[in-house]
């Protein structure tokens, strides 16, 4: 919402940070008047292994209450 950002901006102006590192989907530059310089993180995500995440991921879901 309009007020969540805007809380988010507040937020993030006020840290004693000298750049904010952001690892998510969106550009937050776009969205919020950030006065910290912005990095963008990019990741993969890759299997190492077993049990997968997906099959976790699945295990929860099926324990949920319907």
């Amino acid at each position: 919402s309009p007020e969540q950002l805007a809380e988010l901006g507040t937020t993030i102006n006020r840290a004693a940070a000298d750049v904010i590192v952001a690892a998510t989907p969106i550009d937050l530059k776009h969205l919020l008047r950030i006065k910290i310089p912005v990095i963008r993180a990019r990741y993969e995500f890759a299997e190492a292994g077993q049990p997968a995440l997906g099959s976790l991921v699945d295990a929860f879901l099926a324990g949920l209450p319907r």
